[in-house]
Order: C-alpha cells, then structure tokens, then sequence
C-alpha cells in the first residue's frame, strides 16, 4: 500500500477554472481529468491523505464523485470550503481532522496554520490552499500538495521529495 498526498480539488466549482487559470473549458472536463488523474496512480490498495476543499455541489454529488475514486481510504483534512466532518465522513472519507500527522509528515490545510513546534520538527509540512501559488514563509520542508503544481496527479512523500527537489 502506498500513502499519496493531493488537495483542492474544488470539484464543481466553475469560478476556479477562471481564477487558478486551470486548463480546462468547463467543470465536467474538469471532474473527469481530476478523476482520470487520481485513478491512474492511486489503486484500491492504496491510502490517500487529501488536503481539503473537496467540491462545490449538493451531498449527493459529491458521494457519486467520491465513489470515482481509487483508493482503500481517502482521509480528508478539512478546508475552508469544506462542509462539516459529520458530511464529509457520509461523503465516504474514512477520517476527517483539522491536522494529519504521522511520524514523516504533517498535513495542514493552510500553510499559515502550521505551528512554530511544527516547522521545527524537520517532519515534512505539506499544505493546500493556495493553489498555483506558493506559501512565501515556506521552509525547506513545506510542500504545497494542491492540485496544480502536481499537475493533478497525486504523489507519495517520496515523489513529492523529488518535484521539490529535496
């Protein structure tokens, strides 16, 4: 089983193709790259960390675009645009924190949200949030997981080393 990491997928939501210059030209292209994506790395073995701000519909939406994807579990942090834990649990994910962390990582939705104790535990910081851009305060151990910078595709630790050089 591998552990993959990814975030902001904002699933429905059109405003976002606009003000994250996403390459699509309308939200089902969208769903269906984001899916097709997640799917061609991510098996049914396989845990997937989510950072939060999963997708911009109706609860029953949501559940149908959850299904789509591979994974033994999805764990979700919650984002700003998310709706409550109880919902997103029903959505399917099978936890859902404010903060994940294990002995290599720690995953924040926002990077400004990362403790002082955090950023000094040479644990790897991994963040969403701010989309194409990137965290200014970032430390040499703060990756940004969001979907556009990993051109959509979900990575493990060890991948996300590599694309950040570190």
């Amino acid at each position: 089983m591998n552990t993959y990491y990814i975030s902001d997928f904002h699933a429905y939501h059109k405003n976002i193709i606009m003000y994250c210059n996403r390459k699509f030209t309308d939200v089902d292209s969208m769903n269906r790259f984001i899916i097709e994506s997640h799917n061609s790395v991510v098996t049914s073995e396989d845990k997937v960390i989510f950072g939060g701000d999963f997708a911009f519909a109706a609860f029953s939406v949501q559940q149908e675009f959850f299904k789509c994807l591979n994974a033994k579990e999805i764990i979700c942090i919650k984002g700003n645009h998310d709706r409550s834990a109880k919902t997103l649990l029903k959505i399917g994910f099978k936890e859902v924190y404010d903060k994940y962390e294990d002995d290599k990582v720690i995953v924040r939705h926002k990077p400004e949200d990362f403790t002082t104790a955090e950023l000094a535990s040479r644990k790897y910081c991994l963040y969403g949030h701010v989309h194409d851009k990137f965290y200014e305060k970032a430390t040499p151990y703060m990756f940004n997981i969001c979907v556009e910078p990993l051109n959509y595709i979900p990575r493990t630790l060890e991948q996300l080393k590599e694309l950040y050089g570190k």
